[in-house]
């Protein structure tokens, strides 16, 4: 599994391995690519609602 981090233009890819990437953590979000093949991402909000 690959890790892609892009700040600003720099984009850095990083194999993940234990001390990369490794542990556990909780999902913040969903990214979704379009037919265009841009990249959309949907913040989670906690509830149903979006509210």
């Amino acid at each position: 599994m690959k890790i892609i981090v892009k700040e600003g233009q720099d984009i850095e890819v990083l194999n993940m391995t234990e001390q990369i990437g490794g542990g556990t953590g909780e999902a913040l979000g969903t990214a979704y690519q379009l037919a265009d093949g841009r990249v959309v991402y949907v913040p989670e909000t906690g509830n149903e609602t979006g509210n």
